[in-house]
């Protein structure tokens, strides 16, 4: 409250999460004490690479990502501590791959249903038959998993996944720059 403000006291709007002791404003001017970890006129938001706004002391935690499977240091949520791409962070479509004895198959949207499957339709792949990928765009090396989607024809029912098979090789490339 101050006497030149005809108004009286103001609303506070500190996050009381964010500032020091949760206690929300100074009573005497109404500015908002942060937590060390966190910034904002409200102190309402973490520090970059930081996530969690909570009454905790520090206020919110450093991010905890992974060097070889996180693309950056940034969290990706406010709950995790981790970049968790989706699924399909890396979709490589078979469509686009080289295929011996593959045959390539349009695949329509049902109207009102979600598509179940990227691209543009599928590949049917029988025995003795391959796909190769080209896979040129990771950014560092590290930890990854290779997830494999297909479906089985419906008149193969009988068969599960256990019946089929595959190879997948690793082909690494060094390109050497100009020597100095």
């Amino acid at each position: 409250m101050k006497e030149d403000d005809s108004d009286g006291c103001k609303a506070c709007t500190c996050n009381l999460l964010g500032t020091v002791n949760n206690e929300g404003c100074n009573k005497q001017d109404g500015t908002c004490t942060c937590k060390r970890l966190v910034e904002g006129t409200n102190c309402d938001r973490c520090l970059p690479d930081h996530y969690g706004l909570s009454d905790e002391a520090e206020g919110c935690k450093a991010c905890d990502c992974d060097p070889g499977g996180a693309i950056h240091s940034h969290c990706d949520t406010t709950d995790s501590s981790y970049y968790c791409p989706s699924i399909d962070y890396h979709t490589y479509e078979a469509e686009r791959a080289h295929g011996y004895l593959t045959e390539e198959k349009p695949r329509q949207q049902v109207a009102g249903r979600e598509p179940t499957w990227t691209g543009g339709g599928f590949m049917v792949v029988r025995e003795r038959s391959n796909l190769t990928f080209i896979v040129d765009d990771l950014k560092k090396s590290g930890l990854y998993n290779l997830v494999l989607r297909y479906e089985l024809p419906p008149e193969s029912a009988t068969v599960g996944w256990e019946d089929h098979q595959g190879t997948v090789l690793f082909a690494q490339t060094h390109i050497q720059g100009p020597r100095v």
